[in-house]
């Protein structure tokens, strides 16, 4: 069962790395299908900004009301329904889609990642192995699978809304695998559980994300070094 639920984490880590690796290698691509200008397209990557900050600040609240398993589910189909959003946007040369697209992207990975996190630490107690290093492993190495199959369709012409098509056609058996291996109910209402990390775990998670400033400034930062990197 642990084994069960170990793989199911890594697999909730590659499957946003590889759809974010995905887009990101494709993004010229989508701005010659909306035959868009750098400063419209910094302001349609702008989405993700909003997106991944709304999912991050409330992420905390949704797993103590609903628990870690439905909001890793709901944030990774969000985050699959906004690549598809983005495929069909691109195909449509619709920029407000695309918008709506890469919002949905932000706010699934920043909802689905805390999530995957608490139940990366509870695995590292209840095995007592770097469970959270090896997650961290599988997001790059998503983030690399994703990043070497956009180059290579890119270099084949290889249309954008197939691709990301594509993808979403890959991630959502993935997915519907992996979240049966994860124990329902866990982190519901912020209480310990016979599983859970304990009472420090539950005041640190306690502590309301938007108070950090750092990191606050360290996301909006690297926001900013990622968009002008992908124009």
């Amino acid at each position: 069962m642990l084994l069960r639920r170990r793989i199911s984490a890594y697999i909730f880590l590659f499957i946003p790395s590889f759809a974010l690796a995905s887009w990101v290698t494709r993004t010229p691509a989508i701005r010659d299908a909306l035959s868009a200008t750098p400063a419209e397209m910094g302001l349609l990557l702008f989405g993700v900004s909003i997106g991944s900050m709304s999912g991050i600040l409330s992420s905390t609240s949704l797993v103590r009301l609903f628990g870690t398993k439905t909001v890793i589910l709901a944030g990774l189909s969000v985050l699959i329904a906004g690549v598809a959003l983005i495929a069909l946007g691109a195909g449509a040369s619709s920029g407000p889609l695309v918008f709506l697209g890469l919002m949905g992207f932000g706010a699934g990975i920043g909802s689905a990642e805390v999530a995957i996190n608490i139940e990366g630490a509870e695995l590292e107690r209840l095995t007592g192995n770097p469970v959270l290093v090896e997650l961290h492993g599988f997001f790059s190495a998503g983030t690399l699978a994703g990043a070497l199959l956009g180059i290579a369709l890119t270099t084949a012409d290889f249309p954008v809304t197939a691709h990301l098509l594509a993808v979403v056609a890959i991630s959502i058996p993935a997915l519907t695998w992996a979240i049966r291996g994860i124990t329902p109910g866990f982190g519901k209402g912020g209480e310990a559980s016979p599983e859970s990390p304990g009472q420090e775990a539950t005041s640190a998670e306690a502590q309301p994300l938007w108070k950090d400033v750092r990191l606050l400034m360290i996301a909006a930062i690297l926001r900013v070094v990622d968009i002008r990197k992908e124009l």
